[in-house]
């Protein structure tokens, strides 16, 4: 055994030895200050057996043994999740490296029939992927989650066929003109940098994105178009007062108010080439705040919520009216509605997250 000093009254307790100051384990019990600066006897590093003449203090050895245990059992398990997960995410990265479906068969929570229909079958409508294919996994922590977005797997899903996109688009337009006729007003626009819609739709995950359940591209609703050109409108004209547009005969009639039904058609529009979809991020740093209504404090972690963006993608804009031969003609502040479209997409956007230049576009 080592010999030393006894220091007591000075807190935390300690020896000294050598010159140097060795610690008393919290586990020996309390030496009472008689024995300060008392020569002893003491064994390991922390001490935890002390003797002091003939009396000796320890701690309860097999306590601390069966702590020591336990700390060497944790960290044993540690280490394992922790090779556990470095393999996961070897596989996670090898399957990305080889182009596989994140949407894949075999982990969506679909009936067996169908899993094992869809086996070996490539599914190429994006919507099915996304919201009838969601991929189901344990995350990092071992809970179970609808999966949206992982490094690498949305761009490779995610793929349209260019030509078949195009014969969509112009099939619509014919069909719209033999709806029309001459007063078909066709425009085409381009997102300046991305743009989101149906960002709040019915999702299991978190967000959503507007899809065609047919062809399976994202696309531009005619009521959003026909509501964002309405408020554009209302907003500029009437100053942002509803009850004073709807005494107005010209808007009446475009638009048309609970009375009146509006001679204006609009129709869905539709890209005209091939859609980039890409994952965006949004960051809330105060998850307590929004979610508890606890104070925002910078010792909450932030918790990153993924969504798709449409980005460089051009779309198709139609509109027209069967029953008014002067929609093309100049109608609000000598502008035509045409130019009123133009302006409404192009200064205040189309979509969600207008505000933060998400939907701004410009005409092609």
């Amino acid at each position: 055994m080592a010999k030393g000093i006894l220091h007591i009254k000075r807190k935390p307790r300690h020896i000294i030895s050598d010159g140097k100051q060795i610690p008393i384990r919290k586990e020996v019990p309390e030496i009472g200050k008689e024995y300060d600066k008392l020569e002893c006897e003491f064994e390991g590093n922390p001490a935890f057996i002390i003797i002091v003449g003939d009396t000796e203090f320890s701690a309860d050895v097999e306590a601390l043994n069966a702590k020591k245990a336990k700390r060497e059992q944790e960290e044993a398990k540690r280490k394992e999740e922790e090779q556990k997960q470095r393999e996961r995410d070897k596989q996670r990265n090898s399957n990305n490296s080889s182009n596989s479906s994140k949407f894949d068969v075999q982990y969506a929570q679909v009936p067996k029939e169908v899993r094992d229909m869809l086996k070996n079958q490539e599914i190429d409508n994006f919507n099915l992927k996304l919201n009838r294919l969601a991929r189901f996994e344990p995350n990092h922590k071992g809970e179970w989650k609808f999966t949206l977005y992982r490094k690498n797997s949305v761009e490779v899903t995610a793929k349209f066929n260019e030509p078949h996109i195009k014969e969509i688009a112009e099939k619509h337009k014919k069909q719209a003109k033999i709806l029309i006729g001459q007063n078909l007003i066709v425009s085409k626009f381009t997102p300046n940098w991305r743009l989101i819609v149906g960002l709040g739709g019915a999702s299991v995950y978190e967000t959503s994105m507007t899809l065609h359940h047919i062809y399976g591209f994202p696309y531009i609703p005619a009521s959003s178009i026909k509501g964002v050109l309405r408020s554009f409108i209302i907003a500029e004209k009437f100053n942002n007062k509803e009850e004073e547009a709807l005494k107005d005969d010209d808007f009446v009639k475009i638009f048309g108010s609970p009375d009146n039904q509006g001679k204006a058609l609009f129709f869905d529009a539709f890209p005209t080439k091939a859609p980039q979809i890409k994952p965006d991020v949004m960051n809330p740093h105060y998850p307590e705040w929004y979610g508890k209504g606890k104070p925002p404090t910078d010792t909450q972690s932030p918790i990153p919520v993924f969504f798709l963006t449409v980005v460089g993608t051009p779309f198709q804009f139609l509109f027209g009216s069967k029953k008014m031969p002067d929609i093309k003609t100049k109608i609000f502040w000598d502008k035509t509605l045409a130019q009123w479209l133009n302006d409404a997409l192009t200064q205040h956007g189309i979509g969600a997250k207008t505000a933060v230049g998400y939907g701004m576009m410009k005409q092609e």
